[in-house]
């Protein structure tokens, strides 16, 4: 019927019943991706009543669904409970990439950084139970795609990554240390403390930390005693701060100091 190329009444009952079938199999997604499809095609506000309840329904059943499974997923993850949290974030992940996470896909739209924040705490899950490659897939994206959208040095300056894109940095750094892509990972970092003022960076002495330690193992004492004097001690992490104090004294000692 559909290649016959129906009127736009006849398509709207055509799309509108292929909908509740998927509905009907249980494949709920799909049948909104369909009626979405068609409201590209034809406006909503020339729809028969019966199917703009329909559509209705459907993203009010889509969006509870998958918003109870992320406050699941956020609470298991606040838990550290990353095993159980993981496949809950992946069906999310998945239902955004197939566009049927209704109130996820609007905000996209809207700048709305939701998608983002999902993204990451699937990949900050798979990092913290060890699945490196998965999570360096995901965190690369992340980071990739904030690369594509300005040139860096506007981006950056114009305030305009949020607080999870900018920690996407960190995280990827991390996922590379733990790879042993030191290289890698020392660029990221770098990366990373380009972003915003120091006070404004919730890793900012995690970095300088990790740098500093990276250079101190390759006996780079220098740039390692530039970047543990670099650590706040008023802000960030207190303990990185303090066993950054600490590897002071190993340089000045190394020097006879």
């Amino acid at each position: 019927l559909l290649k016959e190329g129906p009127d736009e009444h006849f398509l709207i009952r055509i799309e509108a019943l292929r909908a509740q079938l998927r509905n009907a199999q249980g494949r709920s997604g799909e049948a909104y991706v369909i009626l979405k499809s068609l409201e590209r095609i034809v406006s909503i506000k020339y729809w028969p009543s019966e199917e703009k309840s329909f559509l209705v329904g459907l993203e009010y059943t889509l969006n509870k669904k998958y918003g109870d499974l992320l406050r699941n997923a956020e609470k298991l993850s606040e838990a550290s409970l990353y095993e159980e949290s993981i496949p809950l974030f992946r069906e999310i992940v998945d239902a955004i990439e197939g566009f049927y996470y209704p109130a996820a896909n609007d905000a996209d739209e809207t700048g709305d950084d939701r998608s983002i924040q999902i993204y990451y705490r699937l990949a900050e899950g798979y990092f913290y139970v060890g699945s490196y490659g998965e999570a360096s897939v995901i965190l690369d994206q992340l980071v990739s795609n904030v690369e594509k959208e300005k040139k860096r040095e506007l981006l950056y300056q114009s305030g305009y990554l949020t607080d999870v894109q900018k920690n996407a940095f960190y995280l990827l750094g991390r996922v590379y240390q733990e790879m042993g892509k030191r290289e890698h990972a020392s660029s990221i970092f770098l990366t990373y403390l380009s972003l915003d003022e120091e006070r404004a960076l919730r890793y900012f002495n995690e970095v300088q930390w990790q740098l500093g330690l990276m250079n101190f193992q390759r006996e780079e004492f220098s740039k390692a005693e530039e970047y543990f004097k670099a650590q706040s001690g008023s802000t960030g992490n207190i303990k990185l701060y303090y066993l950054g104090r600490l590897y002071l004294a190993r340089i000045h000692l190394q020097r006879g100091e």
